[in-house]
């Protein structure tokens, strides 16, 4: 399933809304429905206009987090041990969860 979400401009780290489907367009489509429904609700709760507009919003494929998804974070710390100034190399265990050991290079 692929994942996105809307952010905030002025506040890119928050997902606001998000949507996941079985391709990017679903996706995106789901996550931009998600953002009016909130906006809506926000419209019926008294809020004023000027802050009920998707231009305030940015809408982007969500990215793996690292710390929820081993593979990721696997990649991530191969990566970051090669380019290391001390470099190491990092061997996961046989079933992809988790990190077996350390050896440096």
């Amino acid at each position: 399933m692929i994942k996105y979400i809307a952010v905030e401009k002025i506040t890119p780290d928050i997902p606001r809304a998000w949507g996941t489907g079985k391709n990017n367009i679903e996706a995106k489509l789901q996550c931009e429905i998600a953002l009016r429904e909130k906006l809506l609700k926000k419209l019926e709760g008294g809020c004023s206009v000027g802050f009920i507009d998707t231009s305030l919003y940015i809408i982007k494929e969500d990215e793996p987090n690292p710390a929820h998804d081993w593979p990721t974070y696997i990649k991530s710390a191969i990566k970051t041990g090669l380019e290391s100034p001390t470099p190491y190399k990092v061997i996961p265990y046989k079933n992809g969860i988790g990190i077996k050991k350390i050896e440096l290079l």
